[in-house]
């Protein structure tokens, strides 16, 4: 699971790793990825969590479905991060994960939003 051996945690690997979750979870997602600055930035043009009772970012949730022994990305995100939150593309809805707002926080997180357009989750990180 983690994040392999010899790996050390960056912004990079995990988007790569999130990004990998999600094309198993919704195939036909648009997932998009990019290192914006400090941060990590995810986009999904739909809400993977929505309907999923569990909280993907705060426990292991098993991911059988990419292979045997296979959890799901977002803990490691919440794992290895300084500073973490998700938001989707209703007014207002921010969840931070980890650590607490600055201005430029808010920037990355309102850039994020934009991105999503009329439906989807975001989630933007630094470690």
């Amino acid at each position: 699971m983690c994040l392999g051996k010899g790996y050390k945690a960056s912004n990079e690997l995990l988007l790569r790793r999130l990004r990998d979750t999600l094309w198993v979870l919704r195939p036909a997602a648009e997932v998009r990825t990019e290192v914006h600055i400090r941060w990590g930035v995810l986009t999904c043009d739909v809400d993977w969590l929505d309907g999923d009772e569990r909280d993907a970012f705060r426990e292991l949730v098993p991911h059988p479905e990419a292979g045997q022994n296979n959890s799901r990305a977002e803990v490691l995100i919440t794992a290895f991060s300084s500073f973490a939150a998700t938001t989707t593309s209703r007014p207002d809805e921010i969840d931070l994960l980890v650590g607490e707002f600055d201005q430029q926080d808010h920037e990355v997180l309102d850039y994020a939003k934009a991105q999503l357009r009329t439906s989807g989750r975001a989630v933007v990180f630094r470690v």
